[in-house]
């Protein structure tokens, strides 16, 4: 992590100097909210690694969601899911969800932060999740990669 990022002190500190270095030096800007994206999800009490690794994948589907589209919304309101679920039944069920999941991962494809799709974590974690929701990443995610080769 370059000295500069690292020296931020919270989440509203990256996400001002992600603005401020964004066109100079977008690696910069990209690591800096990568570290909001640490803050936002340590707010949260002790938590085990796997939740703390799902709370990044909401947290960072929602700043690329506002980043690209200039709001908070777009009609995805995970924060209910997570209070009335748990971290991890909320994280199954939003990447089951697929108008929600294919938002997430298409803003955090073009934001640099693919590695914190809810799918990703939930393959990360195979042992957390249930077998059908594994067996449905493993499915999303190869499908995805077909349709980027395709693209190409």
């Amino acid at each position: 992590m370059d000295h500069t990022v690292a020296r931020l002190e919270n989440s509203e500190e990256c996400e001002q100097f992600a603005i401020n270095v964004a066109a100079k030096h977008p690696e910069l800007a990209l690591e800096a909210r990568r570290r909001s994206i640490h803050f936002m999800a340590s707010t949260h009490g002790e938590v085990t690694e796997v939740e703390f690794a799902g709370l990044q994948a909401i947290h960072a589907s929602e700043q690329a969601i506002r980043k690209l589209y200039g709001r908070k919304g777009v009609g995805l309101r995970p924060w209910p899911i997570v209070k009335k679920l748990g971290i991890l039944p909320a994280l199954e069920k939003l990447a089951a969800d697929t108008r929600m999941a294919k938002v997430s991962a298409a803003a955090l494809v073009e934001v640099g932060m693919e590695d914190m799709t809810y799918d990703s974590v939930i393959q990360k974690y195979p042992d957390s999740f249930t077998p059908v929701a594994v067996n449905a990443a493993k499915r999303r995610s190869g499908a995805a990669e077909a349709a980027l080769a395709a693209a190409e």
